[in-house]
């Protein structure tokens, strides 16, 4: 895959890709026309790329997946949501640097993402 660890999913593989993981699953919300989002993208790579065997990492198209944007109440992008077991734990919006992303998710999963 060219763009890397990130995975991108639709609506119609959310269920399956995030809700049923049985581990700790980070998805992003963004939208192509967002900068900030754009900026996020090196970190969010870095991050599962450094934590494969512990954290999915995937993106959502918040504009082209209205029906799942609307169900996790995601009203601005980027917005990062942390599932674990397939329940959502944490969820936290804007731009964060890989050192707050590490800090957010150690601390929403107990130490172990």
């Amino acid at each position: 895959m060219l763009e890397g660890c990130v995975v991108p999913v639709t609506e119609d593989q959310f269920e399956q890709e995030v809700i049923r993981h049985p581990g700790t699953v980070l998805v992003d919300f963004y939208t192509a026309s967002c900068p900030p989002c754009r900026q996020v993208v090196p970190v969010l790579e870095q991050l599962c790329s450094e934590n494969r065997s512990t954290l999915k990492v995937v993106k959502i198209n918040a504009a082209d997946s209205p029906t799942v944007t609307n169900a996790h109440k995601i009203s601005a992008v980027p917005t990062f949501v942390l599932y674990r077991g397939g329940r959502k734990i944490a969820q936290i919006s804007g731009y964060h640097s890989m050192p707050q992303f590490e800090k957010w998710i150690s601390s929403s999963v107990g130490g172990a993402a």
